[in-house]
């Protein structure tokens, strides 16, 4: 069995991995029980990540806008 990395899973569930390692990757999920099962608990948790995506607030903004307008004194 080859080893599969976390971030090879990442790079699947996004559809970015590419070349001989997403060839690997799709084998080894048809091959593994447990790739399969971490590839699962890895797409419920995007899949929750992504509906819980809130707007920053308006005040939050202006005091980024506000704090980035502000020249910072060096001491040296």
């Amino acid at each position: 069995m080859t080893n599969i990395q976390p971030e090879d899973l990442i790079l699947y569930c996004y559809n970015e991995l590419v070349g001989e390692r997403k060839i690997i990757a799709e084998i080894e999920l048809g091959k593994s029980w447990a790739l399969q099962q971490k590839m699962k608990v890895l797409e419920e948790s995007i899949n929750v990540l992504n509906k819980n995506i809130k707007s920053p607030s308006i005040r939050s903004l202006q005091s980024v806008l506000n704090y980035a307008g502000k020249k910072s004194e060096v001491e040296y």
